[in-house]
């Protein structure tokens, strides 16, 4: 078994719930959306939380990433140390013990997530306390606002594609199921009672002609497709009825606005 690490027995529902921007939510007026966000065609980097907890950190840390790279057209590596660290502190939560989304969502609003090279990613799990360079350049990469994909209105799988499309991503703490680790298209969930784990949802693609939400885990580019897995309509729409899971759209805007895409396909190659 892989490392997971999503606390969902400590996630703050009810700060997901009352913070999340509310006048958000999907426009059927909307046609000129992109037909793929691959990505992995466009060579985004794949991760590795190693044997840790640390999978809030990354999908956090690589979300972010993800924002800044689509709306700027700028590489930055954000800590995924610092992410995961930072929000434990938050959480209340000491030891290798993982840490929540809505902890998370707190760092990332009012702290931020400091650059990779002011808080390097360990190969076990140590404490630090942040200095005050690690904080002054952590103001400076914040997300804005976020959605509350679990309590939004509207058709959360047509709402989804266009988040991605045109927003932000989705950041998705979920019951881990354990044959899930020998799936790349995952067309239906099946909730366990065990681990919990967060990925980031950065894209989504067509195979087929069929669209499927594009997920970055943080298990190497070796797990899954180069690190990627699929998830259906249907296992999303499963994911989101399921009590544990949280979901939130998060953006680097104040408030959702659409905004364009700067980044081109093929410039870098970052997998890896």
């Amino acid at each position: 078994m892989e490392a997971l690490g999503y606390r969902y027995d400590l996630q703050d529902h009810d700060y997901v719930r009352d913070h999340a921007f509310q006048g958000w939510q999907f426009d059927p007026r909307d046609k000129d959306l992109p037909a793929e966000v691959d990505p992995e065609k466009m060579g985004f980097r794949i991760e590795d939380q190693l044997k840790m907890g640390a999978c809030r950190g990354h999908s956090l840390a690589s979300g972010c990433e993800w924002n800044i790279r689509q709306e700027h057209g700028v590489e930055v590596q954000l800590s995924r140390w610092w992410a995961y660290r930072m929000t434990q502190r938050i959480d209340g939560i000491s030891g290798d013990s993982g840490s929540t989304i809505s902890g998370g969502l707190k760092l990332a609003r009012t702290v931020g997530i400091c650059r990779e090279e002011l808080c390097p990613y360990p190969s076990s799990y140590v404490q630090f306390g942040p200095t005050a360079k690690q904080m002054e350049d952590a103001a400076l990469y914040k997300c804005g606002a976020y959605v509350d994909f679990k309590n939004n209105p509207g058709d959360p799988w047509d709402s989804a594609l266009q988040w991605l499309a045109a927003y932000g991503y989705l950041d998705i703490g979920i019951t881990w199921p354990p044959g899930l680790n020998a799936e790349f298209v995952v067309e239906s969930f099946r909730p366990s009672n065990g681990g919990g784990h967060a990925i980031a949802i950065l894209g989504y693609v067509r195979i087929n002609g069929v669209l499927y939400l594009k997920v970055a885990n943080s298990w190497n580019v070796r797990w899954g497709r180069k690190g990627y897995f699929l998830v259906s309509r249907k296992a999303f729409l499963e994911m989101l009825q399921h009590k544990y899971t949280a979901c939130v759209g998060i953006t680097s805007m104040s408030s959702p606005v659409r905004k364009p895409r700067v980044w081109t396909p093929g410039a870098h190659s970052l997998v890896g």
